[in-house]
């Protein structure tokens, strides 16, 4: 039963991730490309931060939304407190499958297909060892460390190259997640005090909206530095 909690778990997050952003990352392709083909260097490192930006902010509420309200969500979905823990220790692995995709999706973009294929490959391949290592011994958490380490080092392999194409790297990525974690530790403090007791429809609806207007906030005031430094609106006319 604990088993089939968890490959539920993950398919339905799996698919959150495609409907989510399979389309946004489809598209970074040949945006990239193109760029690429002109030798705009400069625009491909604006689109790699940008990436890591919306990035983070999308998928740490994701996050957030997993992590606070999974014994809720594990009853609502499948009618059982058991998948709360399962939904909670894969949700904080919701950062990392995002940006993985969108790192992904970048690299194919910029013609390294193969390097991506042969981590895809290294990375089923370690699945499959660390599955027959761990599950024996640790049951059903040994396969959820082996889902946490395959993605990990999938991410590690795919981001590593793309700091080395682009300057932009995991310390880029790290930077880009403080203000969007920042909020949703706020907000995990609000939900604990301010909404434990509603009906966890509306608790959730409260925790996006108010997500959503602080990331916004956060958004229009980065977007109004960049315009700055780039000398699209000068200091003066921006007071």
């Amino acid at each position: 039963v604990n088993y089939a909690f968890l490959l539920a778990d993950e398919e339905e997050m799996t698919k959150a991730e495609t409907f989510a952003i399979g389309i946004t990352t489809a598209l970074l392709i040949p945006e990239t490309a193109e760029k690429k083909e002109r030798g705009d260097h400069a625009a491909i490192v604006h689109l790699t931060r940008q990436v890591y930006r919306y990035s983070a902010l999308f998928s740490i509420g994701a996050c957030g939304i997993f992590v606070n309200f999974a014994e809720e969500l594990g009853t609502m979905v499948y009618g059982s407190a058991d998948a709360a823990r399962y939904t909670f220790l894969l949700g904080l692995l919701v950062p990392f499958m995002y940006l993985d995709t969108a790192v992904d999706a970048l690299l194919k973009g910029m013609g390294e297909q193969v390097y991506t294929m042969k981590v895809n490959i290294a990375d089923a391949a370690s699945g499959l060892v660390l599955v027959c290592l761990l599950t024996p011994k640790l049951g059903i958490y040994g396969y959820l460390l082996t889902i946490w380490l395959c993605e990990l080092g999938n991410l590690r392999a795919s981001i590593g190259r793309l700091g080395k194409l682009t300057g932009e790297g995991i310390r880029s990525a790290v930077r880009f997640c403080l203000v969007p974690g920042m909020i949703c530790g706020i907000l995990t403090a609000v939900r604990q005090i301010f909404l434990r007791c509603m009906p966890p429809f509306c608790a959730v609806l409260i925790f996006a909206v108010l997500y959503i207007l602080c990331a916004y906030i956060f958004c229009t005031a980065e977007n109004g530095k960049e315009k700055e430094k780039t000398g699209e609106i000068s200091p003066v006319t921006a007071g």
